[in-house]
Order: C-alpha cells, then sequence, then structure tokens
C-alpha cells in the first residue's frame, strides 16, 4: 500500500509479540477483535489501515511495567498506551500498544473456568477499548466497558465471564 493512502477496507493490522510461553488466541480472533473494539477510531484514521501492537508478558515484567507506567507496584492485567498518530512510512493510523499478562490470565482463567487464551482475548479487547477512548474509572464507565467487552466476545464466538 502506498503512504497516506486511503484503505477502502478499513484493516486493522495487529502486531503481535508473545516473551511468554503462553499460547495466544488465533491471530484470526485477535484481529476481528481490535476491528470491533477500535472500530471507533476509525473517522480519525481517515481511510488510512488502523494498526495496534499487542504484547504479552510475564508477571515480572509485568509488574515493573505498571511500576514504571503508573506508579503501582502491583500486578495488573492489560495496560494500554494511546498513540493516535499517522505512520506515514507505513500508511497507518497507529492506535497504540496493549500490554497483556499471561499469569494474570492464567489464574483469572482458572478461577473463571475458561482457558487461557480466551482470558487473554478478553484483555486484549479491553485494552484496544482503551485506545478508542473507553474508559474504566467509574462504574458507570466500568458498565459501559463491559457491555461493549461483552458484545465483542460474543461476535467473537466467545461469552465474557464475570
Amino acid at each position: 500500500m502506498v503512504p497516506g493512502r486511503a484503505d477502502p477496507g478499513g484493516s486493522v493490522r495487529v502486531a503481535v509479540i508473545n516473551h511468554t510461553r503462553v499460547k495466544l488466541p488465533a491471530r484470526s480472533l485477535l484481529v476481528r477483535g481490535a476491528e470491533q473494539a477500535l472500530a471507533g477510531l476509525r473517522r480519525r484514521a481517515r481511510g488510512r489501515p488502523l494498526a495496534a501492537t499487542l504484547v504479552c508478558v510475564g508477571e515480572r515484567r509485568m509488574k515493573d511495567y505498571n511500576r514504571r507506567f503508573t506508579g503501582r507496584s502491583e500486578l495488573t492485567d492489560v495496560l494500554a498506551f494511546f498513540e493516535g498518530e499517522v505512520d506515514r512510512e507505513e500508511g497507518t493510523y497507529r492506535a497504540g500498544d496493549v500490554i497483556v499478562c499471561s499469569e494474570a490470565a492464567r489464574r483469572q482463567a482458572r478461577a473463571r473456568g475458561i482457558r487461557v487464551s480466551d482470558e487473554l482475548l478478553l484483555y486484549a479487547v479491553h485494552g484496544w477499548l482503551h485506545l478508542a477512548g473507553y474508559r474504566d474509572a467509574t462504574s458507570a464507565q466500568r458498565a459501559g466497558m463491559v457491555d461493549a467487552e461483552r458484545c465483542i466476545m460474543n461476535k467473537l464466538g466467545l461469552r465474557r465471564t464475570d
């Protein structure tokens, strides 16, 4: 694709980096989840493909990132970093990066009785919704985020379990 040219399909490009041995969700699910969650950024992208990076890390690295970027020295499941810029070289609109924690997903999946890959998909969707502007600081915001997650997970053929 020529940089700066509009992409009539409005596709989403997801770069996946796995620093763990945990099996991630199928690439097709990740892309479809990103397409759903990032749909709110299409206007900003002005016809360019959306691009996002998903990084899966272990507990120690996630604690380090959380401390470094939020000042909290505890484990978290998802961190999202909005970029919101056009990458002229790639011809994409960079939504940003989402970091998910395999250990948090493993524990939560066990508690919920679901597959770790399904929990990681939920974390990715949650992070992409943050990139699209969703917040979860208040109970009303959290309810809106959970509704959006549930809708997307259902479209992907999975249930969001609470």
